[in-house]
């Protein structure tokens, strides 16, 4: 849980 943004929050963006 650092600065990015996690797979599941932007799931509704791009899967990173």
């Amino acid at each position: 849980m650092e600065q990015h943004p996690s797979p599941t929050k932007v799931n509704d963006k791009k899967p990173f």
